[in-house]
Parts: C-alpha cells; sequence; structure tokens
C-alpha cells in the first residue's frame, strides 16, 4: 500500500493511494492506516489496478473513508481506479459501483 503526496487539481487536493494484493481481513490494519492519510484531502483515488481480491472488510473501510470525508460538510470524494474484473464486479453486486465512482485509468480519476 503506497500512499502518494497529495497534489494541487484545478484547487482540489487529490492524494491517489496504490493498492496491491489481496486486501482482506489481514491486510484490514495496514489498509486503515494507509486510508486514513487521505482523510483531509478532497478527492482520493485508490489505485486498484493490483488489487486481486476485496473482501468485505475492505470495502467497510472504503466506505467509511467516504463517510469521514463528507465529514462536518465537507465534500470528499473516494474515486477507485483501474480495477480488475472480478474487483469491479465485486462493486456492481454490492451496489457500490452507485456510491463510488469507478474509472478505466488512473489519469481519469484523478483528473475528473
Amino acid at each position: 500500500m503506497l500512499p502518494a503526496s497529495p497534489q494541487s487539481v484545478e484547487g482540489r487536493q487529490v492524494v491517489t493511494i496504490v493498492l496491491r494484493g489481496d486486501l482482506s481481513v489481514q491486510t484490514l490494519s495496514e489498509l486503515r492506516e494507509t486510508l486514513a492519510q487521505a482523510e483531509c484531502c478532497d478527492v482520493a483515488v485508490l489505485d486498484l489496478s493490483g488489487v486481486n481480491y476485496v473482501d468485505s472488510t475492505t470495502l467497510t473501510a472504503f466506505v467509511k473513508l467516504r463517510g469521514r470525508m463528507l465529514s462536518g460538510g465537507r465534500s470528499g470524494t473516494v474515486r477507485i481506479a483501474q480495477p480488475a474484473l472480478n474487483v469491479r464486479r465485486i462493486f456492481e453486486i454490492c451496489h457500490l459501483d452507485k456510491l463510488f465512482e469507478i474509472y478505466d485509468s488512473i489519469e481519469d480519476a484523478q483528473g475528473a
């Protein structure tokens, strides 16, 4: 899990977090720490291009990040970038594709 430094894009703080491997209850502690770094930004781009699997604890962590980014009247956004087809399918089955913006490329997610 590799967080990037926030960048300013059109006046908004955008951070890209690169996630890799299988994201499950075994990696939850590290995932939470990594996601916490994005809470103060306007946009968090989660690069899932290297993720093979996500479980319900991972999805919950993503939803909680979104909630924290929206707390206090803020307008934070979590964008999912370049998920593998099986990971994208999990988002669709859980109807999380309605909650998160999903992009086919990192560049599109960062610039949207």
